[in-house]
C-alpha cells in the first residue's frame, strides 16, 4: 500500500469519524448565537420599550420546531469524506491535502450552523480563507496574485447578485456570509473554476430547494446557501486537481 492510498483512508476515516464531534461544536456555536440574541433583544427592549415585540420573538423562537436536517447532514457526512478521498489520490499532496482537510473541517461547522439558524460564522470562514491564503503563500496551490483575483473573483458577483435580489423582491436573497465564502472559494481554486463552483453549488441548492418543499416548507422560509457553496468549493478543488 503507498502512502497516498495510507493517507486518503486515514484522512478519509478521520474525517468521517469525528464528524458528529464537529456536529456537537456547531450545536454549541446555534445555541450561543440564539443567547446571545436573546440578551441582545432583553437589552434593546429595556432600552427601547419594545416589550410586545419581544415577546413574540422569543415565544416563536421558543416554539418553532427545529428543522429536520437529519438525511442533509448525513449527505455531509457521506460526501465530504469521499471528496477528500478523490482529491487526495488525485493530488498526491500531503500538506495540501492535510490542509484541505482542516478546511473542510471548518465548513462542515460552518454549514452545520447555517442550517439551523441561516448564519455562516465569520470566525470559521476567515479561517478557511486564512489557511487557504497561507498554503497559497507557501507556494502548494494557487500563486498569491491568483487568490487575490479568485477572492474578488468570488465575492463580488454574488454580492451584486444579493443587492439586485434585494432591490427586486425587499428581501435578502444572499447572505454576506455567503458573499464571503464565495471570496474564500476563489482564494482556494482559483477565477477559473469558480463557474464550476458556483454551477455546482446552484444545483446542489436547488435539490435543497426540492426536499424542502417535499415536507411542505413555506416558499417564504428562508434557506441556507452556505452548504451547497461549501460543497460546490470541494467539487472545484477536485477538478482542479486533474
Amino acid at each position: 500500500m503507498t502512502w497516498t492510498a495510507l493517507l486518503a483512508i486515514c484522512l478519509t476515516v478521520g474525517i468521517y469519524a469525528i464528524f458528529p464531534l464537529l456536529q456537537k461544536v456547531a450545536m454549541g456555536l446555534v445555541a450561543r448565537s440564539n443567547a446571545d440574541w436573546r440578551e441582545s433583544s432583553i437589552e434593546w427592549a429595556m432600552v427601547s420599550g419594545g416589550k410586545d415585540n419581544l415577546v413574540s420573538k422569543l415565544e416563536k423562537l421558543n416554539t418553532a420546531d427545529p428543522p429536520s436536517m437529519d438525511p442533509v447532514t448525513k449527505v455531509l457526512r457521506l460526501l465530504w469524506p469521499m471528496a477528500i478521498l478523490a482529491f487526495v489520490v488525485l493530488k498526491q499532496d500531503p500538506f495540501l491535502a492535510a490542509a484541505v482537510a482542516v478546511m473542510s473541517c471548518l465548513l462542515i461547522i460552518a454549514s452545520i450552523v447555517d442550517l439551523n439558524i441561516r448564519l455562516l460564522p465569520d470566525t470559521l470562514v476567515f479561517a478557511a480563507g486564512g489557511l487557504g491564503l497561507a498554503v497559497c503563500l507557501a507556494g502548494l496551490s494557487l500563486p498569491p496574485d491568483q487568490a487575490i483575483i479568485g477572492l474578488l473573483a468570488g465575492a463580488m458577483p454574488l454580492w451584486l447578485i444579493g443587492l439586485g435580489y434585494k432591490a427586486l423582491r425587499g428581501l435578502d436573497g444572499l447572505g454576506l456570509g455567503d458573499v464571503k465564502l464565495g471570496g474564500v472559494a476563489g482564494i482556494w481554486v482559483g477565477w477559473q473554476t469558480l463557474p464550476i463552483v458556483i454551477f455546482a453549488a446552484a444545483v446542489l441548492g436547488a435539490c435543497y430547494v426540492l426536499y424542502t418543499r417535499r415536507l411542505a416548507i413555506e416558499s417564504k422560509t428562508s434557506l441556507p446557501f452556505g452548504p451547497s457553496l461549501a460543497l460546490g468549493l470541494i467539487i472545484g478543488l477536485g477538478v482542479n486537481s486533474f
